[in-house]
């Protein structure tokens, strides 16, 4: 049953999160933004206003590119640095516990995008299970083919 709206005492409508380009900000991993929206999304961000609204998600759909692209000559040596290493994991680490945090706050759908560890051929298959360990844990995590149909 939808939540009241205190104003009016009439029911508040659930709506949907619909999300792209998830750690870019600039064509650079930051992932302070993408923290903030899956702070917001489990409540813990805001005023009582923005509570009520985030408690009326009802599903979070990211919607590709949930990386930033690993650059071309991280991967050419025949033994990648450590740099390379952290350059290639740490994007993936930190979606992986952003989309923790989202899938305990709500249902969430994961669809592969160019940037991400998918194949190129449409359609896009989902991202494994083993890129994603601790938000594959949650029954709320769905990942997804591209194109996909909610």
């Amino acid at each position: 049953m939808p939540a009241a709206n205190p104003a009016n005492n009439a029911p508040l409508a659930w709506s949907g999160l619909v999300w792209s380009d998830v750690a870019q900000v600039g064509g650079a991993h930051d992932p302070l933004p993408a923290a903030l929206l899956a702070e917001w999304v489990a409540g813990h961000l805001g005023g009582p206003d923005d509570v009520t609204l985030a408690s009326r998600v009802a599903r979070v759909v990211v919607c590709g590119n949930s990386r930033v692209a690993v650059a071309d000559h991280h991967l050419a040596a025949a033994k990648l640095s450590k740099e390379a290493l952290e350059r290639i994991h740490g994007p993936m680490n930190d979606l992986d516990a952003l989309l923790s945090q989202m899938a305990a706050a709500a249902p969430v759908d994961v669809m592969p995008g160019a940037t991400d560890p998918s194949g190129h051929w449409l359609p896009q298959q989902p991202m494994p299970a083993c890129v994603l360990p601790q938000a594959s844990r949650f029954s709320t995590l769905r990942r997804c083919a591209n194109p996909h149909e909610c």
